[in-house]
């Protein structure tokens, strides 16, 4: 039983204590179940929401979006400046010595990716996410619940599968021990 910690069935044991007894049942990870039951709750409130309701939530989030993004571009563009102003001292620094040449050009290289992969603002704009009237903001939540609905039913599924698939290995690996002279 305790090499069993090392298959699939029982391997999330595999850094329990060697005396932690493999249970008889394993439990599904209740993570999609509630999910599932909040997704359901967020459906019933979306079908709730008037459309003047929803209209000033669409609002809200439109507002809240644009300044999130606005703030993100600010963020963004101040590390520009600090990247900027740190490249421009690489590029004017002369090394002490032919060893550290490649120091100097390694450090512009890791400034330029730098750059490129953390100052874009590139589609960070407001107008990447239009206001949405109150209909169309009830219709993207519904879409966004019942997404939610149907991904967390299957993986809730699944999870219940896995947990009694395993139980069942274990059941089977203890009958076969059993009588046998384990």
């Amino acid at each position: 039983m305790g090499c069993a910690r090392a298959m699939g069935a029982c391997v999330s044991m595999r850094d329990d204590a060697h005396n932690t007894p493999i249970p008889e049942r394993f439990e599904p990870s209740t993570y999609h179940a509630e999910a599932l039951k909040k997704a359901e709750a967020r459906l019933a409130k979306i079908k709730a929401t008037s459309l003047d309701a929803a209209a000033l939530l669409a609002r809200e989030e439109y507002n809240q979006r644009t300044s999130d993004q606005e703030k993100e571009i600010r963020e963004r563009n101040a590390l520009k400046n600090k990247y900027t102003s740190m490249l421009s001292k690489c590029k004017a620094w002369t090394p002490p010595t032919g060893d550290h040449a490649g120091l100097k050009g390694f450090m512009i290289e890791q400034i330029m990716a730098s750059i490129d992969g953390d100052c874009d603002t590139r589609g960070r704009s407001a107008a990447s996410a239009p206001l949405q009237s109150g209909e169309e903001w009830i219709e993207a939540k519904t879409a966004q619940a019942l997404h939610g609905i149907v991904y967390h039913t299957k993986e809730d599924n699944s999870e219940r599968a896995r947990a009694d698939s395993r139980s069942l290995w274990v059941k089977e690996l203890r009958d076969s021990l059993s009588g046998g002279g384990w």
